[in-house]
């Protein structure tokens, strides 16, 4: 017969094993926050994250070149319209420009379908 300490400690392995286990399956994974309002900035703030002086930000607004919203007379920018319009407005590289090019020839040499 087997000695009874040891069925106690290999049952008490399993036991942490699971446990270990489903503590895995519960314990949260590292999530930001999510974000319930966009932060938005006045001329002042926006200029400072922007790194532009306040008067070409009322330039660019006044030409929309820049998204805005006016409250009254005063500006108000969103911080992530302004990162978005950011990131659209990036000037395009060589390759960028290329791979464009080679995506038109594709599309003007591709046989369109006939519709029924």
């Amino acid at each position: 017969m087997d000695n009874p300490f040891e069925q106690i400690d290999q049952r008490l392995a399993t036991i942490e094993s699971y446990l270990k286990e489903i503590v895995d399956v519960l314990k949260p994974r590292k999530q930001e926050p999510p974000k319930q309002y966009d932060e938005i900035l006045n001329i002042d703030e926006a200029s400072k994250f922007l790194n532009l002086s306040k008067s070409t930000l009322y330039q660019m607004s006044c030409e929309n070149r820049i998204p805005v919203t006016k409250f009254g007379k005063r500006l108000r920018f969103s911080r992530d319209e302004l990162i978005q319009h950011i990131k659209k407005s990036r000037k395009k590289t060589a390759e960028d420009r290329a791979r464009e090019v080679e995506e038109m020839i594709i599309r003007a040499n591709t046989p369109k379908k006939k519709r029924k």
